[in-house]
């Protein structure tokens, strides 16, 4: 069985020719039934055409829904996004190993 990303990536398919069910977007998301039909019933989602969603209309909303959140999605499409913030992640202080000392007195 050929499911959809599988398609994109191999024809390399426009993401506004590829309909995804309702079923294949919770797949896609990794989203439970529970939480996959909550997400879509959302205003701000995209409408259900014939009933199967758009991938373009998901992409620009995931990338909306990555905005709100305080990151800057790539415009080049495959990409990981980046933060939108340039300065160094803060990274929490190291810690010793092993068991914390008495001081001798």
């Amino acid at each position: 069985m050929t499911t959809t990303t599988e398609v994109t990536a191999t024809c390399g398919a426009e993401p506004i020719n590829i309909f995804l069910t309702p079923r294949e977007l919770m797949v896609r998301k990794r989203w439970g039934r529970t939480k996959g039909y909550a997400r879509m019933r959302q205003a701000d989602f995209p409408p259900l055409l014939d009933g199967a969603y758009r991938l373009d209309t998901i992409i620009e909303w995931e990338n909306r829904q990555l905005e709100a959140a305080g990151w800057a999605p790539e415009r080049s499409g495959t990409a990981s996004p980046a933060l939108a913030s340039t300065s160094a992640p803060m990274l929490p202080a190291k810690r010793k190993a092993g068991r914390p000392r008495k001081d001798a007195a």
